[in-house]
């Protein structure tokens, strides 16, 4: 199936049309960043923040122009809960691998067991990630949505989402670490916007509002990227899913 746009100038679209929750992820994470996490909390308020950008990008594609996501409060929750699953069972998929590569060469071996985990993310990780993730744009878009339904298009489609997740949202995750680990490594960043002096370091505030940013633009590329193979397995022309 043919889209007028490429998948970078299509994010990019879609990035603008969604600039007040661009706007409300940006400055939302900054801000549970500068409290701390929120603790226990953090994480789970961190994916809901990010899945309303996300929620958002594929309303956009898949429904029809008068469709509002800002209105639909209730429905981005259960979407958050969706991706909330994914993320976790690729984290439990690749800390169990960790851990029992870890035991079997001793823990010692610190260095090779990070770059194991690394490895073990975009091998066990990215294929979860393929197989199910078209779950969120079918629940969008009201289609079947079930487990099914996500890994037979994941599986149908494989290498034409994993290859474009890690040259577009793979590629921006790495330079968003870049850019973070650049600009913090100076102010030596510990986790907080104060120094142990209780002195304000515009930098870090600076840094990760650049990270934050560019994860925001791989947010709604990868949105982008799962809607438009959504809708390549369901035979459908952009913006006709409704």
């Amino acid at each position: 199936m043919d889209f007028q746009r490429n998948m970078w100038a299509e994010a990019w679209v879609q990035s603008v049309a969604a600039r007040n929750f661009v706007a409300l992820v940006v400055f939302g994470a900054l801000a549970i960043e500068g409290l701390g996490g929120l603790e226990t909390g953090g994480s789970f308020l961190s994916t809901l923040l990010w899945s309303y950008l996300a929620y958002a990008v594929h309303a956009q594609i898949l429904l029809p122009p008068d469709n509002n996501a800002a209105t639909n409060a209730l429905r981005v929750i259960g979407f958050a809960l969706r991706t909330f699953g994914i993320v976790l069972l690729i984290t439990l998929a690749v800390f169990l691998s960790t851990i029992i590569f870890a035991s079997v060469i001793g823990t010692e071996q610190s260095r090779v067991v990070l770059v194991f985990g690394l490895v073990a993310f975009v091998v066990l990780g990215l294929p979860v990630f393929v197989w199910l993730g078209t779950i969120l744009p079918a629940y969008v878009a009201g289609r079947e949505r079930g487990i099914g339904a996500a890994v037979r298009r994941g599986r149908a489609q494989f290498s034409w989402i994993a290859v474009r997740l890690l040259i577009g949202p793979g590629a921006l995750l790495i330079l968003s670490l870049a850019l973070l680990s650049l600009l913090l490594f100076p102010v030596d960043y510990n986790g907080e916007f104060l120094s142990e002096d209780g002195d304000f370091q515009p930098m870090a505030v600076f840094a990760l509002f650049l990270g934050f940013t560019v994860q925001a633009f791989a947010t709604s590329l990868t949105a982008v990227i799962l809607s438009r193979a959504f809708l390549r397995a369901e035979g459908m022309s952009e913006t006709a899913a409704a």
